[in-house]
């Protein structure tokens, strides 16, 4: 009998250490405490033109509490690192990358020329004395709950995009850039309608539509009340505009969206008097991981592993480091 039972203890102990692995899928080892420390990451601070040197996973954290909203939850907050961390290793000369273009910094805080980075000063102006203290604890904590983590795939370092709102389904590498990569493919996203820019809805002045398009044949007068010809041309699979005409000018979305400021390619029009509304549906180029989908995926129970693999489908999370 004694022995019956300690093979079901040995059983149930087994299932318990592999259980997770089989509902997690990849789950990374634990990395070791100085995991992604010898790391130094040089920064160019935009606003001061200064270049900082600080840890690996020190600047982690600047990201993440630049990128997304510290209120998300910590398994949001968890991928987000994860993303962040993936990055700038790819941009870091250590590991072969290009870094600035003008070779004196690992990568930019500017969010123009690849993810934002906010220092300390920065934060505190943001979410004020009494909201840095409860968030700056809460983004360290899912940074060093991540510690050494990148997402990889077959053994290479991915690209880890993401954008803050798909708007009910992420895009394609193919569909945005032109260059399909296997692990960049859209995916349905009904996880982001709590964003405030999941429908959105933009106003443009048809004179600001015609001087925006100078290049363009337009009707509209010195009033600007008089029509400008708009028509779609193509639309990716998912519904997002890939190209359109405004007068005689062919665009594609992506430059529309920059001439127009408009949050994302996703769009419809209607002319309306002198004015063009536009319904914008997101925000971002929605490639790779909504930010809004994940905190909305990780308020349902899913960890960050899951939505890792979720919006990057045959990626692994590995670490920068082996035991």
């Amino acid at each position: 009998m004694r022995r019956v039972l300690l093979a079901l203890f040995a059983l149930l102990l087994a299932l318990l250490v592999l259980l997770p692995v089989v509902l997690v899928g990849v789950r990374p080892r634990r990395p070791p405490p100085t995991a992604g420390y010898p790391i130094a990451v040089a920064v160019l601070q935009e606003d001061t033109g200064r270049v900082v040197e600080l840890p690996l996973e020190e600047y982690v954290k600047g990201v993440v509490a630049a990128e997304m909203p510290a209120a998300f939850h910590p398994e949001a907050l968890k991928a987000q690192a994860v993303l962040a961390r993936t990055y700038v290793v790819r941009r870091l000369r250590l590991f072969g990358g290009t870094g600035v273009a003008d070779g004196s910094a690992d990568i930019s805080s500017h969010p123009g020329q690849g993810q934002a980075w906010l220092d300390q000063r920065a934060l505190r102006q943001k979410w004020g004395l009494l909201g840095y203290y409860r968030y700056w604890r809460k983004v360290s904590e899912a940074v060093e709950a991540t510690s050494g983590q990148i997402l990889t795939y077959q053994g290479e370092i991915a690209d880890g995009l993401y954008h803050s709102t798909c708007g009910g389904h992420t895009e394609s590498a193919a569909e945005v850039w032109g260059q399909a990569v296997p692990y960049l493919t859209g995916v349905p996203c009904e996880f982001c309608r709590h964003s405030p820019h999941y429908l959105t809805q933009v106003y443009v002045p048809l004179r600001a539509l015609a001087q925006s398009i100078p290049s363009s044949t337009t009707s509209a007068g010195a009033s600007g009340s008089a029509g400008v010809a708009l028509a779609l041309l193509e639309s990716t699979v998912n519904g997002r505009v890939r190209s359109l005409k405004v007068g005689d000018t062919v665009l594609r979305g992506t430059d529309a969206r920059a001439r127009l400021d408009l949050p994302s390619t996703w769009f419809t029009w209607k002319v309306e008097g002198d004015r063009v509304r536009f319904d914008v549906r997101g925000s971002g180029h929605g490639v790779g991981m909504c930010q809004y989908g994940a905190d909305g995926q990780a308020r349902q129970g899913r960890t960050y592993l899951e939505i890792l693999q979720y919006y990057f489908p045959g990626t692994a999370v590995s670490l920068i480091f082996s035991e």
